[in-house]
């Protein structure tokens, strides 16, 4: 239904309606405990009702914003006490739109609400996505008493107006079939589709012990499960799952809202096998606590890992990594166009955090401030702290970090740091003016990282033993990269693609990579007087054009050269480890 249509409908109904899902930017405080709420899009579960609205034609699952609009949702849940809604129906279905029910009986005559009127309340983390529920109203905004609407698709034009008090969370098929029955010429189902009760649900907790080898098994305390993918494909939204000591080899996918928690994060131990991703979130609203996470790997052609593989790989946004321990991992935890996520208080050994927008596509995402901002805060790598950083500007970054992360930040500066055996050691993303000196980067899985990063010098450091020694991409450009030196890398040196022009490479040394250095997708770049441990001693060093460097997994590349270093250095460079001496 097209805007015009739908602001004709509200113009011929007394009562309308408005809904929307949060978009919530809730504050946390110094530590990050399992009923905090989330940010933007949904809020966890532990302190909000859950309900089940079952009709004649299925059943939904519906979260309330008990926290955000505790008026509207005390209204509610007091009909529901009293069974008001028992035997009404939805009398208005706009398909593409809402469907509206809670005032009329099959036979058309309304039900008044006992309790009256409620105030208009509407929470700005309260939009209308699909599936909010709302309070239809007249037009004196204070009108609100029992009937509801719930959005069929996004109809954000409503926000601001209607009271949005929760959003479905299962049972989205059953709202796809009531919103597409056929209706009169009042919107009225042709045949009725009756509530036939709503009723608040308890969550469920689940239990598994890979000790229960012989069976039974039903996910009960007496008699639970022996893998976790039972639990989690038993369980319905916002149980919890409880898991005891022991070690489950399983490549777990959890794809609903749940609590999956560990009895002892030292003893209580997913292992993905090196097959898979040990676990893999694809769902909102899951929180995992308590576990050693490890051998989230997979080899792939020419026993190469697949690099984006990990411990932890989340898909779903508004999820919580809480107080575990992840180690030994292609990557600790893997972000693919997830948002809002709070990870803190882990624990990782010679592995990390990756936020990344893609992994092998050849078509590339727009890269998005939301994919990078998240609460990251207490985690430690290698003993050392997990530094995350939005937002600053003018700061002397401390040198002992195990893993840095920064976000819009500008003029930090970064001196004699020496990670190694995390993943991809540093990330600057929408960064400016940074100054990084005297480092030493090694043996890490992935690279030193520039992402739509610009005017940053990189001088006096080293880069070896990892993916990339130094990586620049989605359109990062003007940097200076001098006097550093890049070895042993296992694919390249220095890789610039996607439109990261205009960067100037000099006066570096490299030594034993697999490649010294490639672009993809990016012009105007100059390298001057580099060292190049393979430079025949004839002509410029000539760097290609990786195109297929990626898909196929680094060989072979094109023959298409993009860059030249035309006055290579005949010797390396004197740089002396941690660089010049003050």
């Amino acid at each position: 239904m097209n805007t015009a249509k739908k602001l004709l409908a509200i113009g011929i109904t007394i009562l309308f309606f408005s809904c929307s899902i949060p978009s919530t930017t809730l504050s946390y405080g110094s530590s990050c405990n399992l009923s905090d709420k989330t940010q933007n899009n949904t809020t966890y579960i532990g302190d909000n009702t859950l309900i089940h609205l079952d009709t004649t034609l299925g059943a939904m699952k519906i979260v309330l914003y008990d926290m955000l609009t505790p008026v509207t949702v005390k209204n509610f849940l007091n009909l529901v006490s009293i069974d008001f809604y028992d035997g009404l129906v939805f009398h208005r279905v706009l398909d593409d739109f809402v469907i509206q029910g809670g005032g009329y009986d099959v036979n058309g005559i309304l039900k008044e609400s006992p309790f009256g009127t409620i105030d208009l309340e509407i929470h700005h983390d309260a939009r209308h996505v699909n599936g909010a529920i709302g309070m239809a109203r007249a037009s004196d905004h204070n009108s609100a008493t029992s009937q509801f609407y719930i959005c069929d698709g996004p109809q954000h034009f409503l926000d601001d107006n209607y009271a949005v008090f929760g959003r479905v969370v299962e049972g989205f098929d059953v709202l796809q079939d009531i919103s597409s029955v056929e209706t009169n010429q009042y919107d009225w189902p042709v045949e009725d589709i009756i509530i036939n009760d709503i009723s608040v649900l308890s969550q469920k907790t689940w239990y598994v012990d890979d000790d229960n080898i012989d069976g039974p098994g039903d996910g009960t305390q007496e008699h639970p499960f022996q893998f976790i993918q039972d639990a989690i494909d038993n369980a319905t939204y916002a149980d919890t799952i409880f898991v005891y000591n022991g070690t489950y080899y399983e490549n777990v996918v959890i794809n609903k809202a749940l609590n999956l928690i560990g009895e002892n994060k030292a003893s209580t131990i997913i292992d993905g096998r090196k097959l898979n991703n040990s676990i893999t979130l694809v769902s909102e609203g899951i929180t995992v606590s308590g576990f050693s996470i490890t051998n989230g790997s997979k080899i792939l052609k020419k026993e190469v890992e697949n690099w984006s593989c990990a411990g932890i790989r989340i898909i779903g946004s508004n999820n919580k990594i809480i107080d575990n321990i992840i180690y030994n991992n292609t990557l600790g935890i893997f972000c693919k166009q997830a948002t809002n996520l709070s990870i803190c208080q882990n624990t990782f050994y010679n592995d990390g955090i990756n936020i990344y927008p893609y992994e092998l596509e050849r078509i590339r995402p727009t890269i998005l401030r939301k994919y990078f901002v998240h609460n990251i805060y207490n985690n430690t790598v290698n003993g050392k702290p997990l530094l995350y950083y939005l937002d600053k500007s003018d700061f002397k970054v401390p040198s002992e970090f195990g893993q840095l992360i920064a976000v819009n930040c500008k003029n930090l500066e970064i001196k004699n740091a020496n990670v190694n055996q995390s993943d991809f050691e540093v990330m600057l993303v929408f960064c400016s003016n940074c100054l990084i000196e005297k480092c030493n980067f090694e043996s890490n899985d992935g690279a030193f990282t520039l992402l739509s990063s610009y005017n940053n010098v990189l001088r006096y450091n080293f880069f070896k033993t990892s993916f990339h020694g130094l990586l620049l991409d989605y359109g990062s450009k003007f940097n200076t990269i001098e006097y550093n030196v890049f070895s042993k890398n296992k694919y390249c040196g220095v890789m610039i693609e996607y439109f990261s022009n205009f960067n100037h490479v000099s006066k570096n040394n490299f030594y034993e990579n697999y490649a010294g250095a490639f672009l993809d997708k990016s012009f105007g770049n100059k390298y001057r007087k580099n060292y190049w441990d393979d430079w025949s001693g004839v002509g410029p060093v000539i760097i290609y054009d990786h195109i297929d460097f990626y898909k196929e997994l680094h060989l072979p590349f094109s023959i298409i050269p993009l860059g030249f270093d035309w006055f290579p250095a005949k010797g390396p460079y004197a740089i002396p480890l941690f660089g010049v001496q003050e």
